[in-house]
Parts: C-alpha cells; sequence; structure tokens
C-alpha cells in the first residue's frame, strides 16, 4: 500500500503527521488486496480477511476505539470480510457471510443503528441480512442485497435517501422505484447513483 497528500490525522499511515507529495510506502502491511479513503481515515482489507485501519478517530471510524496514526487492526467483530467501503468519517465493511457492518459517525443515522451518534466498533446492520455490496457517504449509507434490492439510512434534506421524502432515517429501507435488479451502488455527498442488471444508470 501506498498513500500521499494531506497526512494532519495521520492518514498516509507512516506514524507522523508530515504531508508528502510523493507515494510513501505504509510498511509493514502485507497481503493488501483492497483499500477505501473517507474524509482522513483509511481502511485496507488483507487476504486473510482482517481489516486495517489508521487516520483520524474523532467519529470512530477505525473501528477500534483510539487514535492511530500508524495501522492497526479493527476490532475483532470485522473479521473474515469480502469488502469495505469507506465515505465520510463511516466505515462499512461485508462479511463473507454476507453480513453488513457499519462503525463511525451516526448523526445522522448513516449507520442504520439507532443511539449513539458515533460508533466505535463494527456492528452488524440489524434489519440487512445476504448483503453484498455498499457504499459509504459523508451522511448516507447504502446497501445492495443478493436480491437485488438497493436500500438507504441517513439524512435526507435533498431526497438523497431515494425514498420520496426529505426526512431522514435511521434505519434502512428500500430506495422507491429501483428496489430490485441493482448490481452496484454509489452515495455522494447529497445525492446516490445506482446500476441495473440491465446496464441503466439510475440518480436521484
Amino acid at each position: 500500500v501506498y498513500a500521499w497528500g494531506l497526512n494532519n490525522d495521520g492518514q498516509i499511515g507512516d506514524g507522523t503527521r508530515f504531508s508528502s507529495v510523493i507515494p510513501i510506502e505504509v510498511t509493514g502491511l502485507t497481503g493488501v488486496t483492497a483499500v477505501a479513503a473517507g474524509n482522513a481515515h483509511v481502511l485496507a482489507l488483507r487476504n486473510d480477511g482482517t481489516v486495517w485501519a489508521w487516520g483520524a478517530n474523532a467519529s470512530g471510524q477505525l473501528g477500534n476505539g483510539r487514535f492511530a496514526l500508524s495501522r492497526v487492526p479493527v476490532a475483532s467483530a470485522a473479521r473474515d470480510v469480502v469488502r469495505i467501503r469507506a465515505g465520510g468519517d463511516v466505515s462499512l465493511a461485508i462479511t463473507r457471510r454476507r453480513t453488513g457492518l457499519a462503525w463511525g459517525e451516526n448523526s445522522s443515522g448513516q449507520l442504520g443503528l439507532a443511539g449513539a451518534t458515533t460508533n466505535d466498533v463494527p456492528t452488524p446492520v440489524g434489519v440487512l441480512s445476504d448483503v453484498v455490496d455498499g457504499s459509504a457517504a459523508d451522511t448516507l449509507s447504502l446497501f445492495v442485497g443478493a436480491d437485488g434490492v438497493l436500500r438507504s439510512g441517513g439524512t435526507n434534506e435533498t431526497g438523497s435517501l431515494g425514498d420520496g421524502t426529505t426526512t431522514a432515517r435511521a434505519t434502512y429501507a428500500a430506495v422507491n422505484g429501483v428496489a430490485s435488479a441493482i448490481t452496484a451502488a454509489v452515495g455522494g455527498r447529497s445525492f446516490g447513483v445506482a446500476v441495473r442488471a440491465d446496464g441503466r444508470l439510475l440518480s436521484w
């Protein structure tokens, strides 16, 4: 893994807060198959199914309860992971058993977990099962089920949840009109985009 750019929160993962204009190797981290970056934190997925994280952690987005300039393992709840996603101060993971896990910023209900505004331990998103993909953004999250159903949760002032309202929701519900045959979805700052199995692109 290599990282570069701003490093005020240790997001480069080299153990310092010095920014770099050239790629720097994140040493001591091997067997990495995927990375995901949020505002100022990074997740890395290793081929043994473990997730590692570094950078900012004010919202618990590292999933281990402490700030980290260098890489640290995410809490043991995130094991046997096959996909990782990060956005804003939110982290998501999907396990081999197709369980969706969420942790980090939750002030808008984007984790789909009622209660605290932050969550520093990877927690199963209880209303979802058989999850195959997901997307994390600043204030909303999306999950795609094996059945092709797309579900969203979080803030909704601009209709970014796609449920036909502008009311925030702290539990995931199907996106109106695109709730079947979805193969991939991405959430932006205040909008969502999805791809259907027939190749059509949808946005809201």
